[in-house]
């Protein structure tokens, strides 16, 4: 093989170094950027949790013995759908009575 070849070889493949390089860092970049906003989105999504859980308390929907996940929104979803069946089936009869 002569020298001249292998240069080209060497140079060749040192490019596509370089530019898988560049796209690497750039996937970095935007890895990080989207980690970022997660960041933000799962605090958004507890303080909206927080702020439901506050309102079931203050209407009276959940009370100090219902344990709420508010870690776990999925299942706090589903907590919050049974406490508001439960607190619409306690509902105030016509003639005043809780039944």
């Amino acid at each position: 093989m002569k020298v001249d070849d292998t240069l080209d070889q060497i140079v060749a493949l040192n490019d596509i170094i370089e530019k898988d390089t560049r796209v690497m860092k750039t996937y970095e970049e935007s890895f990080t950027e989207i980690k970022e906003d997660l960041q933000v989105l799962k605090t958004r999504q507890q303080q909206l949790i927080f702020d439901v859980a506050k309102w079931a308390i203050c209407e009276g929907v959940a009370g100090p013995n219902d344990d709420l996940p508010v870690f776990e929104p999925s299942a706090f979803i589903f907590a919050m759908c049974d406490l508001l069946d439960s607190h619409d089936n306690r509902l105030p009869e016509h003639d005043g009575t809780w039944h």
